[in-house]
């Protein structure tokens, strides 16, 4: 028993040498003690363990796209998912300089970052929650706080943005047309 606990704490020499010392046999040599054994390289074990790998990769990446499906089914596109349609796609302006606006994902000022997406926001009990995108935790340099977008989507004929302003330090708005926007129980 004290040789197996030796020999997994990797003290297997140690006690051996102390052992050997209280014995009067000191300076003969150990036999090979498990931490000293080259690893085990036969055949079939290097391909179960190629296999093993092959397997925990596989399973990491089913775990991945499941974290990106439940990330999606928690948005929200709209009471007839009307909005999915706006997912990966991006919108610019340019206004002295490129701004751009990626539905359900990032909005930018030059290379800076003016937020990501929060969400819909509801303005108030008697409009519809799907007229103003909420984009918060931007950058913080040089603002005293982090920059943040107030995307507020209208009825038009394209998907554009049309309008974009700094009315506060570090605090932007966005006026974004869209064909969605149009509809009555959207509007």
């Amino acid at each position: 028993a004290v040789s197996a606990l030796a020999s997994k704490s990797g003290q297997s020499k140690q006690l051996w040498e102390l052992s050997r010392k209280k014995m009067g046999l000191a300076g003969t040599p150990p036999p090979a003690i498990p931490e000293d054994l080259p690893p085990h390289t036969r055949a079939e074990a290097q391909e179960v363990r190629q296999k093993l790998e092959a397997l925990q990769k596989e399973k990491e990446g089913v775990e991945a796209r499941l974290r990106a499906v439940k990330e999606e089914d928690a948005l929200d596109f709209g009471p007839n998912q009307e909005y999915f349609v706006l997912k990966n796609q991006c919108y610019s302006i340019t206004k002295g300089e490129v701004y751009r606006m990626c539905p359900y994902g990032d909005s930018q000022q030059g290379s800076r970052s003016i937020g990501k997406w929060q969400g819909w926001h509801k303005q108030s009990e008697w409009h519809s929650p799907y007229r103003m995108m909420k984009f918060t935790n931007g950058d913080t340099f040089p603002c005293p706080q982090a920059r943040e977008l107030e995307v507020h989507v209208e009825c038009g004929l394209k998907y554009e943005i049309v309008k974009v302003e700094e009315p506060a330090v570090c605090k932007y708005s966005m006026v974004f047309t869209c064909p969605l926007a149009c509809t009555e129980e959207l509007s």
